[in-house]
């Protein structure tokens, strides 16, 4: 393996006519675009108010437990068919997060993944908690229905909890962190701008989002982190219409992003082992795409973690 090396974000793509700001084509909002997304919004609202209520033997087990360890913060993450992403994970978290709650929210659809991330789980003492199974056609719908899950079934009943996280499984904190790295903001993460003509839409990214309820303008059950395709924004999107286009500059903040690629092998030109992730605040390594691109597949959790650790990854430019 090679070190990483850092690349510069897109050109000026929020100065260019036809663009948002990172780079996707603005489109307009027309008549017949709006009818078919808010048919599709139906739709998602049923299917989510019928998932939601779907009940799991052991959700009162894990509410039970937060409560007996008074906590008031948590940071979830939803897993998905791939344990040696949360082996990875919880290395990370434990070693450089080790004053936040992490639980997992198992969203596989893979029998034998599940029972090998229930297994990682026990043996490190995270929480774990298999989610009902849903058939979402597609994984951006999926996630909105596991986090809306989450969040009705145990966000909602802890009545101290304020400090909420939900992170990528994909997302690890290679340096330390804690909250008071965190602005004094209701909705603190990763901006996710919309791309419609003429209306600036966006949402925080279902990756990397925190939410402080004691600074919140809206209750709990207000949230829905519902896909929203009407304003072209994928998971957690519904909150552009419940929250985020309510909210004062003050109430919330965007975390700082930048753009680096890790080459595996020592081969800088190979596409086949070259992976261009993102850092968030210098501090969280998303490695988008990690589930399914092929240069990761051949590599442990074990070897990933001795790479990371004798690699140290550039941080400078922000996007």
């Amino acid at each position: 393996m090679s070190s990483p090396t850092s690349i510069s974000a897109p050109i000026g793509f929020s100065q260019q006519i036809g663009y948002n700001e990172i780079g996707q084509k603005l489109i307009k909002q027309t008549i017949k675009r709006s009818l078919y997304y808010s048919i599709k919004r139906v739709r998602n609202q049923l299917t989510k108010k019928l998932y939601e209520d779907k009940r799991v033997k052991s959700t009162d087990r894990i509410i039970n437990r937060l409560r007996t360890m008074g906590a008031n913060s948590i940071f979830f993450t939803i897993a998905y068919n791939t344990p040696w992403t949360i082996k990875l994970m919880i290395s990370f978290w434990q070693k450089n997060c080790p004053g936040l709650e992490l639980a997992v929210m198992d969203n596989s659809s893979d029998s034998a993944s599940s029972e090998e991330i229930h297994n990682i789980c026990n043996s490190t003492n995270t929480i774990y908690l298999k989610l009902p199974g849903n058939n979402a056609g597609h994984m951006c719908r999926s996630h909105g229905l596991a986090i809306n899950w989450t969040w009705k079934n145990i966000v909602c009943q802890i009545q101290d909890l304020n400090t909420i996280g939900f992170i990528d499984h994909d997302c690890f904190p290679l340096k330390p962190w804690d909250l008071s790295r965190k602005p004094n903001v209701f909705a603190y993460g990763v901006k996710n701008p919309g791309f419609i003509q003429g209306h600036q839409t966006w949402n925080m990214w279902a990756g990397f989002m925190i939410f402080d309820m004691g600074r919140s303008p809206v209750k709990k059950r207000n949230m829905d982190f519902t896909v929203n395709p009407l304003d072209t924004l994928d998971t957690g999107g519904m909150n552009w219409r419940r929250v985020y286009r309510y909210l004062s500059t003050s109430q919330y903040s965007f975390a700082r992003v930048e753009r680096i690629r890790i080459n595996l092998q020592d081969e800088p030109q190979s596409q086949s082992s070259t992976i261009e992730a993102e850092m968030i605040n210098g501090s969280f390594l998303h490695l988008s795409g990690l589930t399914h691109k092929k240069a990761w597949q051949q590599y442990s959790a074990e070897e990933l973690l001795a790479f990371f650790k004798n690699h140290p990854l550039p941080t400078g430019n922000q996007a």
